[in-house]
């Protein structure tokens, strides 16, 4: 319906948000809260967040597309866990479908293969940058750790000098060594 100005707008339903997750963490919410902002506008908008791993669904009848997606992944990811290369993984997976009557209709279709290959090789990329970026992320945190570990100690042992602890028992306190509590304190006097 196009509104031309004079006649009067029909009520529209409330919109309803959703993701649906097939992640490999624990979903903790069913819902999140975002924020969005344009033009000086701010609106908060809550997303229902459902849980479409194949053991979560309530409707598991062949004719349902959802689960027929849930089903093809959850073989999928059980031959990946197996060791199966993801091509090896998407036939088997196929396969299952076929035998279980998921997905009826389009399994067989280029158009389905083509697509889920294309989605199993963007989540094979996603998987390889993720575990890059993880040990990224951690070698950066453990590096953050150790610094502000660092700073607790050089602060520790400023503060140990100016109460008159000598080296030697500041070295023994915290299990360093006396090289270590030495130049921590010549770091100080040169300040």
């Amino acid at each position: 319906m196009i509104y031309n100005g004079t006649d009067k707008i029909p009520d529209l339903p409330t919109p309803e948000f959703y993701v649906v997750y097939n992640g490999a963490a624990p979903l903790k919410d069913t819902t999140s809260t975002f924020m969005f902002g344009c033009d000086g506008m701010k609106i908060e908008v809550e997303v229902k967040i459902v849980d479409i791993h194949f053991d979560k669904l309530r409707d598991k009848e062949s004719d349902n597309a959802l689960a027929g997606y849930a089903f093809f992944y959850k073989v999928y990811e059980g031959q990946i866990k197996k060791g199966l290369s993801p091509e090896k993984a998407f036939d088997a997976a196929r396969v299952e479908c076929i035998r279980n009557g998921y997905l009826a209709g389009f399994i067989d279709k280029e158009e389905f293969i083509v697509f889920y290959k294309d989605i199993l090789d963007y989540d094979t990329q996603l998987r390889a940058e993720g575990k890059v970026e993880g040990k990224a992320e951690g070698l950066i945190e453990g590096e953050a750790r150790g610094e502000a570990k660092g700073f607790d100690i050089a602060l520790a042992v400023a503060k140990g000098l100016l109460r008159g602890i000598s080296p030697m028992q500041l070295a023994t306190e915290y299990n360093r060594p006396i090289a270590d509590i030495e130049k921590i304190q010549r770091e100080l006097l040169t300040v």
